[in-house]
């Protein structure tokens, strides 16, 4: 799965999903607010939606959901923060080493233009710096 934004009509990628992982437009749903993003499945999925009322009656009822939120939202936020930092740090090339050492899959399961989209470079980019490894 992939979150995607619009951006002046061209769909700009925030992130991957793979298996057993969570993806959100989380501040909007911490916000109660329309998504900004959408989530789109690229390959045969199953998918566990939950709204915002069912998940915090779950907190309220069984407080061990608590603690399984609490981990999802630390991952979300670490996810988050090492692009955050990645985009402001690190060249492209960096940026594409550190995604397939941390996700090898992606790069055979995901098409190019996605992960160029991923990495803020363009698809032409992204050929040149995998002819370089």
């Amino acid at each position: 799965m992939v979150c995607v934004y619009d951006k002046d009509g061209d769909e700009v990628i925030d992130e991957f999903s793979l298996e057993n992982e969570f993806i959100a437009d989380y501040k909007n749903f911490i916000d109660v607010t329309n998504a900004e993003k959408d989530v789109r499945c690229i390959e045969h999925s199953e998918i566990l939606v939950i709204q915002r009322e069912d998940l915090y009656e779950l907190y309220e009822k069984h407080h061990n959901f608590e603690r399984v939120g609490r981990l999802i939202a630390e991952s979300l936020f670490k996810n988050w923060q090492e692009k955050s930092i990645s985009l402001v740090m690190d060249d492209a090339k960096k940026r594409y080493e550190k995604l397939i050492n941390m996700r090898p899959s992606l790069v055979q399961r995901v098409p190019q233009y996605l992960i160029a989209s991923y990495l803020g470079i363009t698809p032409q980019s992204l050929s040149r710096i995998r002819k370089e490894k």
